[in-house]
């Protein structure tokens, strides 16, 4: 018995400062517009994805160039109850012109572009 509590908890503290950081960003939603001097509410995923009516939603985190963890929201597909999972494709609408914007710049710094001429050198 004693073995397997010492095995949990070790597991526990490996996974809790992940944990935590998961629960920051899933209950930790706050509104486009705060008023100083007012209290911020927090928002959780899952209450938000309802409240908006959106049928689902898919975030992965990134660290140090590495996805930390990845989790679906919601339904990809209410009418097969099919829920959304890391798996889920998406099409990527407007937020592939920044991510494409900073990729331009990136490489414009490494010297591979210029962002002025029609030809990559």
């Amino acid at each position: 018995m004693l073995l397997l509590t010492s095995c949990s908890s070790q597991s526990k503290k490996r996974k809790g400062p992940l944990a935590e950081r998961i629960s920051r960003i899933e209950n930790g939603l706050k509104p486009d517009l705060q008023i100083q001097g007012y209290s911020i509410p927090h928002y959780n995923i899952k209450e938000r994805v309802k409240e908006l009516g959106i049928a689902g939603v898919s975030i992965a985190i990134i660290n140090n160039g590495a996805i930390e963890w990845a989790k679906g929201y919601g339904m990809a597909d209410s009418s097969e109850n099919r829920k959304v999972t890391t798996e889920t494709l998406f099409l990527a609408g407007s937020i592939s012109k920044p991510v494409a914007a900073i990729r331009a710049h990136q490489l414009a710094e490494e010297g591979k572009i210029h962002l002025d001429s029609n030809f990559s050198i």
